[in-house]
């Protein structure tokens, strides 16, 4: 138990200051770029932005943080003593894979609450789908579409909010809720509802991989984790792009790159 409190102590603080430091830099960045609308203005677009960075960063997080701790026990040589007692990463892992797990199911429920509320996501200049058809809210044109060709061009009142507020998660999916994916059948959407699931399994591996001491030198440690989280996130998104478009399959679009991720953890800790 006291293994346990001393593992979870060290894993705890690095993620807690991957995220700090992250949300911190995106907010700081995004302050800074709306910094001509006011103060106001400018720190409310940089903390809008922050849940939606780190729900897509959680993976990397996950991965810094852990690589962090670690290099901070091998600052301190606590590493030999763990090894020279039999308690390598594969007998103290879970705690960092078990970490990983919950920051990911946090990433999952701010992308779920959080995001789709703090986030604007209104463009009164482009085009939503409906239900029916497509809306442009700058006119409120209204063009229906049946089985997949014009119907009717119109001018209409505009919809309900919430048929609004849902055809323009739709647009962008990443902004969207739970309950709006699941009553789509879009490609974007698809693959957006497998990612968000996905990410779980990415976090947790990331977070073992980076409690896995893979180099003696603390700072080689981080950046070899950063490198493969970066690495991987890149492929995730490009392999998710290509899902949208029809060229892979679901599946393989949002989960090949976790499960990768996984593997590699796995590995890990076993050499």
């Amino acid at each position: 138990m006291s293994l346990a409190r001393w593992t979870l102590a060290r894993v705890a603080g690095g993620l807690g200051l991957a995220l700090v430091v992250v949300g911190g830099l995106v907010g700081l960045a995004t302050s800074v770029e709306h910094g001509d609308q006011g103060l106001a203005a400018a720190l409310s677009q940089g903390l809008a932005i922050v849940p939606i960075t780190l729900v897509w960063l959680a993976p990397l997080c996950c991965g810094i943080g852990t690589s962090v701790a670690m290099a901070r026990i091998m600052s301190r040589g606590e590493d030999v003593g763990l090894e020279a007692a039999g308690l390598g990463p594969l007998r103290t892992g879970w705690v960092a894979l078990v970490a990983g797990g919950i920051l990911g199911g946090c990433a999952w429920l701010t992308s779920d609450l959080v995001v789709p509320q703090t986030t604007p996501i209104a463009a009164k200049s482009t085009w939503v789908w409906l239900d029916n058809g497509a809306y442009r809210a700058a006119d409120g044109v209204l063009v229906r579409t049946e089985a997949g060709r014009i119907h009717e061009v119109s001018r209409s009142s505009a919809p309900t909010a919430d048929d609004l507020r849902r055809a323009q998660q739709l647009a962008q999916p990443r902004l969207a809720s739970a309950r709006t994916l699941a009553s789509a059948r879009t490609p974007p959407a698809v693959v957006e509802r497998h990612s968000r699931l996905a990410r779980i399994l990415a976090c947790a591996a990331l977070a073992l991989i980076g409690w896995a001491p893979i180099s003696r030198r603390g700072a080689t440690q981080v950046g070899i984790v950063l490198a493969t989280g970066l690495s991987a996130q890149a492929l995730d998104l490009i392999l998710q792009a290509l899902a949208v478009q029809g060229q892979l399959p679901t599946l393989i679009g949002a989960w090949a790159v976790p499960v990768v991720l996984g593997a590699l953890a796995w590995l890990s800790v076993r050499s």
